[in-house]
């Protein structure tokens, strides 16, 4: 059974995640793809990109943080819910179109998390 204060960090990592793409996304519908030197200038200096990479360092954080309490496989297992949470972002923030195997994926996803860190 998962203590309130690993649920806490399991939650914090799955919401900077799905924060992360969501800006990782912004900036790159600003900026796109181009292959020049100048390209990476660009892209340290867009706000959204450079706020994605402080929120996946924080994720980061409270990832470590949980090997206090399970073992790496456990906390590899237990984090898969932030693709859940990816999901959802991206349907909310992009209007993403999900299909049915997408949902049933994402819900054998909670099963599964529910099923370890239960």
């Amino acid at each position: 059974m998962m203590h309130a204060t690993d649920i806490a960090l399991l939650l914090g990592f799955c919401v900077l995640t799905a924060v992360s793409v969501v800006l990782f996304r912004l900036g790159y519908n600003q900026i796109g793809v181009e292959f020049k030197p100048e390209f990476l200038l660009k892209w340290i200096l867009n706000p959204y990109v450079f706020l994605s990479l402080a929120t996946a360092t924080g994720c980061r954080f409270l990832f470590y943080a949980l090997f206090k309490s399970y073992s790496t496989s456990v906390v590899y297992l237990i984090t898969t819910l932030s693709y859940v949470f990816v999901l959802a972002a991206c349907y909310i923030a992009f209007g993403d179109k999900l299909s049915l195997p997408q949902w049933i994926g994402a819900v054998l996803i909670i099963i599964g998390v529910a099923l370890v860190g239960g």
